[in-house]
């Protein structure tokens, strides 16, 4: 994940200076590729972020059940 992010920072630095640049600020389809993996680099991590989470909430609600049930057996283990 760190060499990811590491990689989108490299190639968003080389696109900010290639849009300084006379040749490629005039440059169409490099504006367009510039604008798109800008969004990406935006919006991927938010998703990867999401699905991890997402991921997180769906195990604990997989295992709450038998949560639940330790905790009942251990307290009637208990009590008795």
């Amino acid at each position: 994940m760190a060499a990811a992010t590491v990689f989108i920072a490299l190639v968003l630095t080389a696109m900010q200076v290639g849009l300084t640049t006379d040749r490629l600020r005039e440059n169409a389809s490099f504006q367009r590729a510039s604008f798109g993996f800008t969004v990406f680099a935006i919006l991927g991590p938010i998703c990867a972020f999401g699905l991890v989470a997402l991921g997180a909430l769906l195990n604990l609600v997989k295992d709450v059940p038998q949560l639940l049930r330790d905790k009942l057996a251990h307290q009637q283990g208990t009590s008795v």
